[in-house]
């Protein structure tokens, strides 16, 4: 249960990163976007993501883990933990320019991403602890 939980938290994480960066390209293609208008944009976007890595990710149960899910469980925490870092460090560095700023939250989206994607199960992995 406590993967599906923390595939929830990720591809929830990865949903509203991608609705955020459209509306910052939508308003990107606009000739006319005020560029400082978008790095308040990117800002909230830095906090909110920042707040939701604030949070740990769901724990392992006491029994019935596998060491595939303790190692999914230890990949994700130290990913979580320096996206963390990232995103605080980016957040301390708005006035870089905006294309490098969206470079960077998309990046955060694809990390988000990858953290999502569950290992197929193969039954050497599946030994409970």
């Amino acid at each position: 249960m406590f993967r599906i939980e923390s595939l929830n938290i990720l591809l929830f994480l990865v949903d509203s990163l991608e609705k955020s960066l459209q509306i910052i390209h939508n308003k990107l293609s606009l000739k006319v976007a005020d560029l400082d208008e978008v790095r308040q944009d990117i800002g909230e976007i830095l906090d909110n993501l920042s707040e939701s890595l604030s949070q740990e990710l769901p724990s392992l149960p006491e029994q019935g883990i596998t060491r595939l899910d303790k190692l999914i469980k230890e990949r994700r925490d130290g990913e979580w933990t320096l996206l963390s870092q990232d995103v605080h460090e980016l957040r301390m560095h708005l006035d870089n320019t905006v294309d490098n700023l969206v470079t960077d939250v998309e990046d955060f989206k694809f990390r988000l991403k990858a953290l999502a994607k569950e290992v197929r199960n193969q039954l050497h992995t599946l030994q409970y602890l």
